[in-house]
């Protein structure tokens, strides 16, 4: 059986279901209200459109050469990024965001077998990304 697994960081963008971090900064940047989140460290998010065409790129791929890959995007950012990006977005102050309890430390994650094996090429980075996000969330009933 021809198979590898892939190891995503956070995958965000329009359509989850599940509530993320990114999520609760978009929607505290569009109500331009303060948000506290639980302490992280920076940490290379994906944002959905990447993660499919690297799941896609990986099925067809004829290279791999290993059985797990890391897949992001390969910039870290901190929550305090991702809630000036969506300011940008919405061409507002930024929100303000403190974080709680202790810090997970997280990443780098190495993408480097994923660009040399399928050509795993992340276009979206956080200000996209949180762009995208932000659009999505204003324009849901």
């Amino acid at each position: 059986m021809d198979l590898c697994g892939l190891r995503f960081s956070t995958i965000y963008g329009p359509g989850r279901t599940t509530s993320l971090v990114t999520d609760a900064i978009a929607d505290a940047a569009l109500a331009g209200t303060p948000i506290e989140v639980p302490a992280t460290s920076d940490w290379p998010y994906i944002f959905i459109d990447d993660a499919a065409d690297a799941t896609v790129a990986a099925a067809l791929s004829s290279t791999r050469t290993q059985l797990v890959y890391f897949v992001s995007y390969p910039e870290q950012v901190s929550v305090q990024d991702l809630a000036t990006a969506a300011a940008v977005a919405l061409d507002t102050a930024p929100i303000a965001v403190s974080m709680t309890g202790i810090p997970t430390n997280r990443g780098p994650v190495d993408i480097a077998p994923a660009i040399r094996d399928f050509a795993f090429a992340p276009k979206i980075d956080h200000r996209e990304g949180m762009r995208r996000l932000v659009e999505a969330r204003r324009a849901r009933p």
